[in-house]
């Protein structure tokens, strides 16, 4: 398994994404594993962190490596290097603000050419949060609707992506050149543009699988996408405008079902039923229940390795959570 991860400028968050690669390798692993960052030219202390973590570390691993650029060159030729240092048929790509999760991401890799999960997303401030809209709307996506290639080609067509940090990537669609060709056309969005690229470009048959498990935790507020603040977060903007013009032709409009069920989602009585609702609501409360004191333990790790002497707290999963993976 190699575990690929991206960084620029992420000095604040790459100790905690490195210790959950750590706690992955620790409590799941039963094969060799790699761990390589791809540095797009940090100005701050990012590559110097991981460095310092990885020469800690390096027993974990058969091969560590951080890979720096020499000059910025945006987000997509750094994924673009990223997939050219792939080795091995299982592995994920990463951001390094964001976080693997608490469940086995071994059994999550490999499974299909495309595998869709759901993340948990967090922010620095309020860590993790749960609502019972969330919980819904993870069963509908997840659970209750079927994989179909032609549903999910008309959700595209109307703005509803894959969320990218859950999705786990066949080594074969990867290395497909007419893929990294297509996503050059952009500087800093490489997700949107190659769902189209896959479901509507290229003409090779590709597996589709979806679990209700998710595997990855997003920081919320960080990234370009969600953050109004980041410097390149107006060239983002004028990207993601351009591939949606391209690849979602009925950007807006929502299939009638689509609307019932949203509508549905906020009625009281409905997100207080029983029966596959409730059992649904319980389970992902739980998993959001895990989510946080995971947080919290790997920011615990991630103190007492940038700051010797802290006092690392413990942490275990439930039981109860295995009939989930």
């Amino acid at each position: 398994m190699q575990f690929i991860t991206l960084t620029f400028n992420h000095e604040k968050f790459i100790i905690e994404h490195l210790e959950s690669i750590k706690f992955q390798i620790e409590r799941f692993a039963s094969e060799p594993c790699s761990v390589l960052v791809v540095d797009d030219c940090s100005g701050d202390e990012t590559v110097n962190k991981a460095n310092v973590w990885i020469a800690k570390n390096r027993g974990l691993f058969q091969s560590a490596e951080v890979v720096s650029s020499q000059r910025n060159e945006g987000l997509t030729r750094n994924f673009i290097k990223a997939i050219s240092l792939v080795k091995e048929d299982r592995f994920k790509i990463l951001a390094g603000d964001d976080l693997y999760a608490m469940n086995n991401v071994f059994d999550a890799v490999g499974k299909f050419d495309l595998f869709e999960t759901p993340i948990i997303p967090f922010t620095d401030s309020q860590g993790v949060e749960y609502s019972i809209k969330t919980g819904l709307e993870f069963y509908y996506r997840y659970e209750r609707r079927p994989v179909s290639i032609k549903l999910i080609k008309t959700n595209l067509s109307k703005g509803y992506f894959f969320s990218a940090p859950g999705v786990f990537v066949s080594r074969q669609i990867v290395k497909d050149d007419g893929l990294q060709e297509y996503i050059l056309q952009f500087r800093n969005i490489e997700d949107l543009p190659m769902w189209h690229y896959l479901l509507n470009i290229q003409s090779n048959p590709i597996t589709i699988g979806r679990a209700a498990v998710p595997y990855v935790m997003y920081r919320v507020g960080s990234g370009i996408s969600t953050s109004p603040t980041h410097e390149s977060a107006s060239q983002f903007r004028v990207e993601e405008e351009k591939i949606r013009r391209i690849a979602c032709p009925n950007s807006g409009q929502k299939a009638r079902w689509g609307r019932i069920i949203k509508i549905a989602a906020y009625l009281p009585v409905y997100m207080m039923g029983i029966g596959k609702i409730g059992a649904c609501k319980k389970k992902y409360k739980h998993q959001w229940a895990n989510a946080a004191r995971y947080l919290t333990y790997i920011q615990a790790c991630a103190s007492d390795f940038e700051y010797e002497g802290a006092e690392r707290s413990r942490f275990s999963v439930d039981d109860s959570s295995k009939s989930l993976i």
